[in-house]
């Protein structure tokens, strides 16, 4: 996670500017074909906003992927975040893809916009479409209280 330098503008416009920045680790985008579309939400959201970037969790089917530990990496990365920073919001982009298989749900992020930003790599006709995902600071106390066995018995 890392804190946005925002500055006097609220995400939307932050995001118009610079959604570029924040593609898929090693991926050039071909800027002529890809756009960020700006939701009410962002257009609502200002002050301090906290990046949750991208992970990828590895290993041998089952052994780490599907045990709930994305639940648990995410709960710890938005605590360390409320307890360091007591951001205003937490941010972050998700694949349509991952999205439809409920990772942001399984993450915690409370919030999305779908169809946010279109990815387009340079040199592939791929794109990558995605969510803008998010929480606001009232939205962590509540996130945080639910049981911690609870979220992983659903994720099982």
């Amino acid at each position: 996670m890392r804190m946005l330098k925002m500055g006097p503008r609220n995400l939307a416009d932050f995001l118009t500017l610079r959604f570029h920045e924040f593609a898929p680790a090693g991926v050039e985008l071909d800027m002529t074909r890809s756009s960020y579309r700006a939701g009410p939400g962002a257009k609502r959201m200002d002050g301090r906003i906290a990046y949750h970037g991208e992970y990828w969790i590895g290993g041998a089917p089952g052994q780490f992927r599907g045990t709930g530990l994305s639940c648990i990496l995410s709960r710890y990365a938005l605590w360390q975040a409320m307890e360091h920073w007591d951001p205003d919001h937490i941010i972050g982009f998700i694949a349509q893809t991952n999205a439809f298989k409920g990772f942001v749900e399984r993450t915690g992020m409370m919030h999305t916009e779908p169809n946010a930003v279109m990815m387009c790599p340079k040199g592939s006709d791929k794109v990558i479409n995605g969510f803008l995902s998010y929480l606001h600071r009232e939205d962590l106390p509540y996130l945080l209280d639910i049981p911690l066995q609870a979220a992983l018995l659903e994720a099982a």
